[in-house]
């Protein structure tokens, strides 16, 4: 295990072998994580803006694992909650819902981004572009499974 001047974030190597507490309430996580860790034990991303673009999530699973993406991104919706604890898009049918992140996080219908010439992308391409590889997703629905398995995202 290697820490950072920061201690509330942590590079696990992958020696396969149990992890000690990352946030110091005796919590042992029994994976081989590749992403660096808040307090909490939560995997941090850091995203990068994607202008003019807006990605497609049209199963109620491509929506909650985004959010998990955001939410581990630093992302927050405009009243201040999490991506995975809001139901602020609600309204919108999952089938034909899209998130954008440029400067701020939205959501709208994919009709709306296609009327402003967005490019209307699949999350795994998102995940491409972003460098996230499916061993990080991976790690990231197991967080949210274990330490938040009642989320909104999952159950809208």
């Amino acid at each position: 295990m290697v820490r950072v001047k920061d201690s509330s974030q942590i590079i696990i190597g992958l020696s396969g072998k149990k992890l000690r507490s990352l946030d110091g309430l005796g919590v042992s996580y029994n994976i081989n994580p590749v992403l660096l860790r808040d307090s909490n034990g939560k995997p941090k991303l850091q995203l990068r803006d994607s202008k003019d673009t807006a990605i497609a999530t049209p199963t109620q699973s491509e929506f909650d694992t985004l959010m998990q993406v955001y939410e581990c991104g630093g992302m927050i919706w405009h009243d201040g909650t999490f991506p995975t604890e809001s139901d602020c898009i609600a309204i919108l049918p999952i089938e034909n819902t899209c998130i954008t992140f440029e400067s701020y996080f939205s959501s709208s219908e994919k009709d709306y981004y296609l009327k402003r010439h967005y490019s209307i992308i699949n999350p795994q391409k998102f995940y491409s572009k972003q460098n996230i590889t499916p061993k990080m997703i991976k790690e990231i629905n197991n967080w949210f499974e274990k330490f938040k398995p009642d989320r909104v995202s999952k159950l809208r």
